[in-house]
């Protein structure tokens, strides 16, 4: 029972955290809409368990902006720590 109590709350401990760094990110105005939605459509779009890939050119086209726009979006996004990667081109 002690061991399912620990699993609880270290579910609820993560959900909070990724709360807390959702609202960091939405309700900061300095943070633009294009990386916020680059953000977003990202959590959306899980490739496996060990997380997510998408071309910068399939970002563009599903969020209606430019190959260049969705780039510096995510190159933003990263800079900021809004995303990780394991690898940048």
């Amino acid at each position: 029972m002690e061991a399912d109590m620990a699993i609880t709350t270290d579910r609820n401990t993560k959900w909070a955290k990724y709360y807390e760094s959702q609202k960091k990110l939405w309700y900061d105005p300095s943070v633009s809409l294009a990386v916020k939605a680059v953000v977003r459509l990202l959590e959306l779009h899980r490739s496996d368990s060990k997380g997510w890939s998408m071309s910068v050119r399939m970002t563009a086209k599903l969020l209606g902006i430019s190959t260049n726009t969705a780039l510096k979006a995510i190159s933003q996004a990263l800079d900021s720590g809004y995303l990780e990667a394991s690898k940048r081109i």
